[in-house]
């Protein structure tokens, strides 16, 4: 039963909702909840007030200072917190609490609300931050007025100041300064809550628990430290979870932000990095004489500050912290949406012009060598770097969310949201629309600050890094996911805007993935060349083979790369000329250098490009071309029979290069490594591999899943051929369905010889099985199984033939929208513009599906245009419709 009673009011009201005896009260604007208040919370409340009679009596007696405390507390309450804060203050009455007593807990409470409550969203976070920056002298000023000893005084202002005051500073303005600004307030505020909350507790009966139960000795002292940080460890880890939960609970947000008072996720952060901390230390500090409670709380507190305790604790509370921000932006609509935007573009100009004051500093310091103005200019230079990386943090975080969406591996929590909001889209479209929300605040950046386009080193290639990484992270999602036509449009994009900042190796790596994505096409082409710059992009690779800037180890790299694509379409003198040119490159040993904007790091195996904050990684080859340069070997030796349709999964992902979650998982499933024949996959445990390929599959990953039944087919053919058989032929069936979604017909059927090669050796692998005996319980037969593979693979490739002259089926609605989007589709493809290509396919996709569904003569024409395997009963028949004269269009 669900009863609503709504009150009007402006400019919202409030709906009663009960629910199955649940009763909460919401608060509503232009149409969207803007604050929610249950129950539970006047009853957590109540039991907090129940409990509060004798120390609200303490912090009565603690003066007008313990009162402010309560003030700055309702300050950070909100209207919905202090309404239930007063439910506690009610259960004091009953307890005991004089009226007249409790009036100073109320009054504190809601003057603070009022502050806080005040019209301007803008007034609010000046308020939050002023608040934030003053609530540390609160407890150095407790400290002052409670000090009983003046060593034990210095020790805690010493301890204060280096594990709980810069932290604090370091939280509040620089940790957080890339999240959007109404988050960032809520941190601000959470800060004065726990803050002074905990030094409440410390004050009152609490802190009196604290250093009664703090064991004595020496082995009490271990024991407290211990305590005190596993007290800290599950904080955090609660804290974690709760992020990690709210993620799978983001929903399509249109509330305006300056409405919304729900603090709880982002006000809890400071709670989880800090809170505990401040509570020790004022309870054995500030308002006891505790040296030993107050050494053991410090050194608890100093544990998770070491760089181990980073990696594994605070990076990633901070990352969940960073993805709940980005997906709060990602999810709202209408004046939510337009309000972010706006705040986003005003952070943004804020940091710039800071970076150009910034800058003009530096101008004056540069002419002056001295020691002093020497660390003046690198303090300045780390401020410049925050100030850009905290400005467009979000887009990294977006970027980042796509990349690894992209690698097929997405956080469960998150990938929620999207479920309720698109109802279960695949891996690529949530990939892609990290990726344009990211773009579309650069491209928000570019209209509202046009500076960024003509400003001078180091903003402008820092700046554009972010737009390259972008369009390589889009590549690498199309490429990944069968849409290689997309992948080398972004991958192109990306290689002109990497040369237009001077990052030649960047340029270099991207065209390496360029020239890699068909293999077995020539790109001199015409089908290649019409609507994709394929033939560019083999161009400027071969012009980096040879370009002195580009770095040894890279031009190498790309030398064997673009060779082994000209060995696959039979350019066999090129592939050898550039192998020869490989061979004779001079490497370096291993190191970091500076070319320019960029940084190139080369280890054992791997050379990494670094353009300002991003990096590009490939794999080294580990072949020695020396013998093939002294004439030694033919080229023939070091030319694979087969290439991989897509060697990026063998050389990057499963080798560690690429950032994909359960990089771990994934590598007690298979490893790789370099030897002196090549790259070297052993197989573990099938299990693991197995597992992921089935959980791509249900995000519709089909893409990724043929690369992985390809490589654990290749690999286990020697080891277990019947499971290689059937990881081979499901390789074969997505391949052939990939190679399907490429959009330009020409290009398809020249793309449809990589699928052809693979089939050959898939039914060669079956007929070696179906000559020797077979094994009890063996289904389904190799030799049916090879048989059905080779009528499937030449229907497919028939039907896209008799797809391009099949006559149409009749006369209606569905029929002439299907011949409309043909024609567009026509159209695009004459003009090659692959976006209107892309459209045009899509929708005659649709057309043939909803053909196919109404089944009838349609159906079978629909079938056809789709590239369906035909039937081979019902070849003699399409083919004599097909010969009437004047049937065929």
């Amino acid at each position: 039963m669900r009863v609503n009673l709504r009150f009007s009011g402006n400019p919202g009201f409030v709906e009663k909702v009960l629910f199955n005896a649940n009763l909460s009260v919401r608060m509503w604007q232009e149409g969207a909840v803007v604050a929610t208040f249950r129950p539970g919370r006047v009853v957590w409340w109540a039991l907090a007030g129940l409990l509060a009679v004798e120390p609200y009596t303490s912090v009565l007696r603690a003066g007008p200072g313990a009162l402010a405390c309560v003030a700055a507390l309702g300050l950070a309450l909100g209207l919905l917190g202090c309404l239930a804060a007063l439910a506690g203050g009610a259960v004091m009455v009953a307890g005991g609490v004089p009226f007249a007593d409790l009036s100073w807990w109320t009054i504190p409470l809601l003057a603070g609300w009022a502050v806080g409550a005040l019209p301007r969203q803008q007034v609010q976070v000046r308020v939050a931050r002023t608040f934030c920056v003053l609530v540390t002298a609160v407890p150095i000023t407790a400290l002052w007025a409670q000090s009983r000893s003046w060593p034990t005084a210095l020790i805690t202002v010493l301890i204060m100041y280096v594990l709980l005051i810069r932290p604090h500073f370091g939280m509040v303005g620089i940790t957080t300064a890339g999240m959007t600004r109404w988050h960032r307030c809520q941190i601000w505020l959470g800060a004065v809550i726990w803050l002074l909350g905990t030094m409440l507790l410390a004050l009152g009966p609490a802190g009196d628990w604290f250093i009664r139960t703090w064991p004595p000795g020496v082995l009490g002292f271990v024991v407290g430290t211990v305590g005190v940080a596993a007290a800290m460890l599950i904080m955090k880890f609660v804290f974690l979870l709760v992020g990690r939960g709210s993620l799978a609970k983001v929903t399509l947000i249109k509330a305006p932000v300056g409405m919304r008072l729900n603090r709880d996720r982002f006000s809890g952060l400071y709670a989880a990095e800090l809170g505990l901390g401040w509570f020790c230390v004022m309870a054995a500090g500030v308002f006891h004489d505790d040296l030993s409670a107050l050494i053991g709380s410090s050194l608890a507190l100093a544990l998770f500050n070491t760089p181990h305790a980073g990696r594994r604790i605070e990076v990633p509370i901070r990352h969940t912290i960073d993805r709940l921000d980005a997906a709060h932006y990602l999810f709202s609509v209408g004046p939510r949406r337009e309000q972010l935007r706006t705040a986003w573009s005003d952070e943004l100009g804020r940091a710039l012009a800071a970076m150009g004051r910034i800058r003009v500093t530096l101008g004056l310091l540069k002419p002056l060598q001295d020691g002093p103005r020497q660390r003046k200019a690198q303090q300045l230079e780390r401020m410049w770097n925050i100030h850009i990386n905290s400005a467009l943090q979000l887009v990294e975080v977006m970027t980042d969310e796509s990349e690894k969406t992209a690698l097929g591996d997405i956080d469960d929590t998150l990938w929620l949201p999207f479920e309720r909001a698109e109802g279960r889209p695949p891996l690529l479209d949530v990939a892609l629309k990290w990726a344009d929300e990211a773009l579309s605040l650069l491209d928000l950046a570019e209209r509202t600050h046009p500076e960024l386009l003509t400003a001078e080193e180091p903003l402008r290639s820092t700046y554009a890094a972010y737009r390259c990484y972008l369009h390589t992270v889009r590549g690498l999602a199309n490429r990944l996911h069968g849409r290689p036509e997309e992948s080398v449009m972004d991958y192109w994009t990306a290689a002109r805007l990497y040369r237009d900042i001077g990052a030649v190796n960047s340029e270099a790596m991207v065209l390496i993935n360029i020239v890699t994505i068909f293999p077995g096409i020539d790109p001199g082409r015409p089908t290649a060349r019409r609507t994709l710059p394929l033939a560019e992009a083999d161009a400027g690779a071969l012009r980096a083979t040879m370009d002195e800037r580009v770095h040894p180890q890279v031009r190498r790299e790309t030398a064997i790369n673009t060779a082994l694509m000209h060995a696959g379409y039979g350019d066999r003198r090129t592939a050898e000329e550039l192998l020869r040119r490989a061979a004779a490159v001079p490497l370096p040993p291993p190191g970091t250098t500076t070319a320019g904007t960029e940084i190139i790091g080369v280890s054992v195996d791997t050379v990494q490009v670094n353009v300002g904050r991003h990096q590009l990684r490939v794999t080294l080859n580990p072949f020695d071309y020396g013998p093939l340069l002294r004439g030694e070997v033919p080229v023939t030796r070091f030319l694979p029979d087969r290439p991989m349709s897509n060697s990026w999964i063998l050389h990057e992902l499963i080798r560690g290069s690429a950032p994909v979650p359960g990089r771990n998982r994934l590598r007690r499933g298979v490893t790789a490594g370099a030897e002196a024949t090549g790259f070297m996959v052993k197989i573990p445990d099938t299990a693991v591999i197995e597992k992921w390929i089935e959980r791509t599959e249900k995000r519709g990953s089909f893409a990724m899943s043929a690369q992985f039944h390809e490589l654990l087919g290749v690999a286990l053919r020697p080891i277990d051929p019947y499971p290689a058989a059937g990881h081979l032929a499901a390789a074969l069936g997505y391949l052939q369905s990939v190679h399907f979604g490429i959009v330009d017909d020409e290009l398809r059927g020249a793309a449809r010889g990589s699928a052809e090669l693979f089939a050959e050796l898939v039914i060669d692998h079956l007929a070696t099985l179906a000559a020797q005996p077979l094994p009890p319980g063996v289904q389904p037969e190799p030799g049916s199984l090879a048989a059905y593979i080779v009528r499937s693979v030449k229907s497919r490739a028939l039907a896209e033939l008799l797809g391009e002259t099949v006559p149409t089926q009749g006369e209606n609605a569905l029929m002439r929208r299907e011949q409309e989007a043909r024609a567009r589709y026509q159209d695009a493809r004459d003009a090659g513009d692959h976006h209107r290509l892309r459209q045009a396919r899509e929708e005659l996709e649709h057309c043939w599906a909803e053909l196919v569904e109404l089944g009838g003569p349609g159906a079978e024409y629909a079938a056809l245009r789709a590239g369906l395997p035909v039937e081979q009963e019902r070849m003699p028949a399409l083919l004599a419709q097909l010969a009437t004269p004047g049937t065929a269009r």
